[in-house]
């Protein structure tokens, strides 16, 4: 595995990365500037002061360097704050970013009408138009096209019991206009939020759900058409999720899930088959995937762990997240790292039968020589 510093400026927090892979081959990081801590107010950009500002490096040596900062948008304090931006690229190469706005109030995310804004960059990540404030309400959201063209945005809010829910909103349009909310995961005494969607190989969309209620426990809900219905909540096989899942699938087909633990500041990356992302059994009575620990937050104060990641030409894993660790204190910043398959796996990619099913994997082990006598 090799780290790098994807962005860094220790006078500022530069927090919540995306990843995306755009259609010319390079890679476009999005993320938050904003001060270091809240009652900080304003920090200053040659704009002048901010509350809160998007901004993307672009790498096209496939992570090894990172270009100039380009700014997206901001607010100023008295407009709200922008909080978490989510990436991805559509049918068309288009570059499409969802970001929640909280507008200026003492309720702050509780408020009812915060909302998801979107940019769109049409040449890789260089330029953005918007914002455009869509119908889509609610916080933290979540990207994902479908094969069949359709988009879906996922974000969270409050029932009128003061449980925080997992919504999802469709278009057919690329994001042009909205259907939903369409209730992901709601349950009493829980906590369902900053969920992202997979879509296997059979058409069933599985969302792996942040739940901060009863760690270590990992949730998931699974959709059979499209999004428009789920079913679960059900147990998933992560080892705790308490940070936005960033979730997809390999060229292998296998799923790969990257995630903030409740351990210690660590930082994971979860793997498993499409079969055991689909199963609803729960994981005492089935065998679970694969989990790496990436890195670890050392900052006595830390936070970590909201992250994106892509698959590059090569099969290595490129994957951004925000980490504190030797940095001033609260100052987040930017990480990156390539992780190839021997980092977590010592057995080659799965073979695939038809181009869709994968065959079973044979433990690494029984193909090792025998030991000599």
């Amino acid at each position: 595995m090799i780290k790098s510093i994807v962005s860094r400026d220790d006078t500022l927090s530069q927090s919540m990365p995306d990843l995306a892979l755009a259609a010319n081959g390079t890679l476009v990081c999005v993320f938050r500037e904003s001060a270091l801590y809240p009652q900080q107010g304003e920090f200053e950009t040659p704009e002048g002061g901010l509350k809160a500002r998007i901004s993307v490096r672009i790498s096209r040596d496939q992570g090894g360097t990172w270009g100039p900062l380009i700014p997206v948008g901001g607010v100023r304090m008295a407009e709200g704050f922008l909080n978490c931006p989510r990436l991805c690229r559509l049918q068309d190469g288009t570059l499409l970013m969802a970001v929640d706005w909280i507008p200026p109030s003492d309720l702050g995310e509780r408020n009812s009408s915060c909302g998801i804004w979107f940019w769109r960059s049409r040449d890789h990540g260089k330029t953005w138009e918007g914002p455009e404030r869509s119908s889509v309400p609610g916080i933290v959201p979540s990207l994902r096209p479908l094969r069949d063209g359709a988009l879906l945005c996922g974000a969270s809010g409050w029932n009128e019991a003061g449980e925080e829910v997992m919504w999802v909103h469709r278009s057919v349009d690329g994001g042009g206009r909205w259907e939903g909310p369409i209730t992901v995961a709601e349950q009493a005494d829980h906590s369902f939020c900053e969920g992202d969607f997979v879509e296997l190989e059979d058409g069933k969309i599985v969302c792996y759900l942040r739940e901060e209620r009863h760690p270590p426990v990992s949730l998931k809900a699974i959709s059979g058409d499209g999004g428009r219905t789920w079913e679960g909540p059900f147990r998933a096989g992560l080892l705790s999720c308490l940070g936005r899942p960033s979730a997809g699938l390999l060229r292998s087909g296998e799923v790969v899930v990257t995630h903030r633990c409740d351990f210690s500041g660590m930082f994971c990356m979860y793997v498993e088959s499409q079969p055991q992302a689909a199963d609803r059994t729960p994981p005492s009575v089935r065998v679970f995937g694969r989990s790496l620990m990436i890195d670890v937050d050392r900052a006595p104060v830390s936070h970590w762990g909201y992250s994106g990641w892509v698959q590059l030409s090569g099969g290595d894993l490129y994957v951004v997240q925000h980490i504190i660790d030797d940095a001033a204190p609260g100052a987040r910043h930017i990480r990156g790292y390539r992780v190839a398959r021997s980092d977590w796996a010592l057995y080659p990619e799965p073979v695939r039968k038809d181009g869709v099913h994968l065959e079973e994997i044979e433990p690494y082990t029984k193909r090792m020589p025998a030991p000599e006598a």
